[in-house]
C-alpha cells in the first residue's frame, strides 16, 4: 500500500491536512504548558521574622520578614488586627506591629481574602523566649605573646544570648562571634580545676532590694545558670627555678622582700619567689644594660600558676617550660632571665 494514495490520505486512511493540523495541536501542548510555568507568578514563602521579641504595649514595633516570592500590596493580620505592611523587596519585607499584650502570636499575610502565608508564634511579645545553649567542643587557645590572657573558644549553638561567663567563681570576659561560637578570656586566677557555667541575667526576687554595685556584677549571685561544662581548664601550681644575672642592689631588693612575697598567693597573672640565692659573681664593662661593676648571678625558686594549654603550660603569656626566656615582674622589681626546671608543686622530684 502506499504511503500516499490518489485522494491524499495516508495509508489510505488519513487525510494528509488532517493529519498536519494534528501534529500541529499537539506540538502546542508542550509550548502552552512551557509558556504558563515562564509566567506563572509563584507562590509566596515566608521563611522567619526578625525579631522574633518585642515589648508589650508599644505601637507600630517594625518586624522584618524574609521568604522567597513576596510581593506588593499582601495584608498582614496578628492577632486579628491589622498590621503596616511594607514592601521593600521579593526577600523582604517590613511589618509594623499593632499593640500587643504579652504573650506569642502568629503574623499571617493575606492576599485579598486569602491566606498565603503564616508564621506560627513567630513574635513573643513581653516573655523573652528561652534558648538554652548548647555546647560542643571547648577548645584551650594559647596566648600569642607575653601579657596576653589564655583564651577559651566555644563552639556550639544558641550561645549569643544575654550570658555572662564565670570560670568557678571569676567572672570571665566574653564575646559572641555568632550564635555558634564564643570566646572567653581567663580572668586572673590562682591555681585549680575550673568548671565553665554560663549565667542569665541577674533576676532579683520578689520583695528584695534590687542589687547593685560592681561586686554584684562580680558575682553569681541571683543568677540562673543555663550552661556547666565540667572541667573546662585547669590551673596547676608549679615550683620554677629561674636562672638570671643582675646587679647586687637587685639581688638585695628580691631578698628584702622576699618574707613578704613568699605570703601572697600565686595566680596567672603574678609568680611569687620563694627563695633567692647568689650562686656566682662576675665582672665585665657592658656585660648587661651597659653598666660597669660585679653582677650576681642569681638563682630563684618561683611559685606560679599556669595554665594547661595545646601547646604546653603558659603564665601571663609566657611559654613555661625548662630553657625557656622569662621576665619576673613584681611590684618592686622586673627583670629577664631563664628556667631552668620546672614541676609541679607537690610532686616527688
Amino acid at each position: 500500500m502506499p504511503i500516499l494514495d490518489d485522494h491524499g490520505r495516508l495509508f489510505g486512511k488519513i487525510n494528509l491536512i488532517d493529519a498536519a493540523v494534528g501534529v500541529f495541536l499537539l506540538v502546542l501542548i508542550p509550548l502552552g504548558y512551557g509558556a504558563w510555568l515562564l509566567f506563572k507568578t509563584p507562590p509566596p514563602v515566608f521563611t522567619g521574622i526578625t525579631p522574633g521579641f518585642v515589648e508589650p504595649g508599644v505601637l507600630y514595633q517594625p518586624v522584618i520578614v524574609n521568604g522567597q516570592h513576596l510581593r506588593p500590596f499582601f495584608r498582614a493580620y496578628v492577632a486579628n488586627e491589622q498590621a503596616a505592611y511594607l514592601f521593600e523587596s521579593t526577600e523582604r519585607v517590613e511589618v509594623r506591629l499593632p499593640k500587643l499584650e504579652p504573650g506569642t502570636y502568629d503574623l499571617v499575610f493575606f492576599d485579598d481574602a486569602v491566606e498565603v502565608g503564616r508564621l506560627t508564634n513567630a513574635i513573643a511579645v513581653g516573655v523573652r523566649p528561652v534558648v538554652k545553649p548548647v555546647v560542643t567542643t571547648v577548645t584551650v587557645q594559647p596566648a600569642g605573646r607575653p601579657n596576653d590572657a589564655v583564651q577559651l573558644n566555644l563552639m556550639g549553638t544558641g550561645l549569643d544570648g544575654p550570658y555572662v561567663a564565670f570560670l568557678g567563681e571569676h567572672k570571665a570576659p566574653s564575646q559572641v562571634g555568632s550564635p555558634a561560637t564564643m570566646e572567653v578570656r581567663l580572668p586572673v586566677l590562682p591555681p585549680g580545676i575550673y568548671d565553665l557555667g554560663l549565667y542569665g541575667p541577674r533576676v532579683p526576687k520578689a520583695g528584695s532590694t534590687p542589687p547593685g554595685g560592681a561586686a554584684d556584677e562580680e558575682s553569681t549571685q541571683g543568677r540562673e545558670l543555663v550552661l556547666q561544662q565540667p572541667k573546662a581548664l585547669t590551673v596547676a601550681d608549679l615550683e620554677v627555678v629561674f636562672r638570671a644575672v643582675q646587679r647586687p642592689e637587685i639581688a638585695e631588693a628580691v631578698k628584702r622582700t622576699l618574707a613578704a612575697d613568699a605570703r601572697q598567693q600565686p595566680t596567672t597573672a603574678r609568680a611569687v619567689v620563694v627563695s633567692c640565692d647568689v650562686t656566682d659573681e662576675v665582672t665585665g664593662t657592658g656585660y648587661i644594660e651597659r653598666k660597669d661593676g660585679k653582677l650576681d648571678v642569681l638563682k630563684l625558686v618561683l611559685r606560679m600558676a599556669a595554665v594547661r594549654t595545646p601547646a604546653g603550660w603558659q603564665h601571663n603569656g609566657w611559654m613555661i617550660r625548662a630553657g625557656q626566656a622569662f621576665r619576673l615582674e613584681t611590684p618592686d622589681y622586673s627583670f629577664d632571665g631563664d628556667i631552668l626546671s620546672v614541676r609541679i608543686a607537690g610532686e616527688r622530684r
